[in-house]
């Protein structure tokens, strides 16, 4: 009998499609944080939640697929470039808007349903690219009217304008232009850069972090250490200032967007669309 469960290498995929044949009946391993659509005759069927189960299949005359999928979020990538000319002043602009946002999976039968017996290889890189696509179409239009609005694009690459961007980019669901069945859970980082268009690509700003720096220890060795930055829980992740005053903490484990978004309203305030990320008590 098939025994099938999600593979390790795709623990952190939205999607991961069973590659291999289902027979008649199989046992169905589900994570915690998952379910699994069965899928007879290129139907969606049963919605298996955590635990083991016994399946089988109402027509053992058709093929049969299985979907794992991610019910916790999962973190998206997007780099947008656009160019235009600003009406009033003829002056041509160059936007590039690099960032990440989290999602998760709101309706896992409606998002397997839309390409379910289609030839799909890469099921969860599309999915994901939908989004990112979604999001750059709409960041596009939004960075441009405040542009064309303003008549420079200071108006997009002002730290102080960051938080006003987010706000309106999620109240405008940036990922309604995506695949059905996956919602905006909320935004992580985001970079704007602009320039003339002159020059071949333009790059993102990279000494903004050249003096971050961190440091990893042990903790039966560090016993100074924990006690200057008041370390109370192991595992620990703190960020200090140059004065060395702690100005953000997280306890156990955190996701990459969130240390992000500390350290980046910890070094601007304001900078993080999400400021209380972190924070001591």
């Amino acid at each position: 009998m098939t025994a099938i469960a999600r593979d390790a290498v795709a623990s952190d995929h939205l999607v991961y499609a069973w590659p291999f044949p289902i027979g008649q009946e199989c046992d169905v391993a589900c994570a915690d944080d998952e379910q699994v659509v069965m899928c007879p005759a290129w139907l969606v069927g049963d919605r298996l939640g955590p635990g083991r189960h016994h399946w089988r299949t109402p027509d053992p005359t058709r093929p049969v697929s299985a979907f794992f999928v991610l019910t916790a979020p999962v973190e998206v990538s997007f780099d947008m470039t656009t160019m235009f000319v600003i009406p009033m002043t003829g002056q041509p602009i160059r936007l590039r808007a690099n960032g990440s946002l989290q999602i998760r999976c709101s309706d896992p039968g409606l998002l397997i349903a839309q390409f379910v017996g289609l030839p799909f290889d890469r099921v969860n890189d599309g999915i994901l690219r939908s989004v990112s696509r979604s999001v750059e179409r709409m960041l596009a239009r939004l960075l441009i009217r405040r542009v064309v609005m303003a008549g420079m694009p200071l108006a997009v690459t002002d730290p102080s304008m960051l938080p006003g961007i987010v706000e309106e980019l999620i109240a405008y669901n940036p990922t309604a232009g995506a695949v059905f069945g996956v919602e905006l859970i909320r935004m992580g980082h985001l970079t704007i850069v602009a320039d003339d268009g002159s020059s071949p690509y333009i790059p993102l700003p990279q000494n903004d972090w050249a003096e971050v720096q961190t440091h990893k220890g042990p903790g039966p060795l560090n016993g100074d250490l924990h006690r200057r930055y008041e370390i109370s829980a192991i595992p620990m992740t703190v960020v200090a200032d140059a004065d060395g005053v702690v100005r953000r903490a997280f306890v156990g484990a955190f996701t990459a967007t969130d240390l992000w978004a500390a350290v980046a309203d910890a070094r601007i305030p304001g900078a993080s669309p999400e400021p209380t990320i972190g924070t001591l008590d």
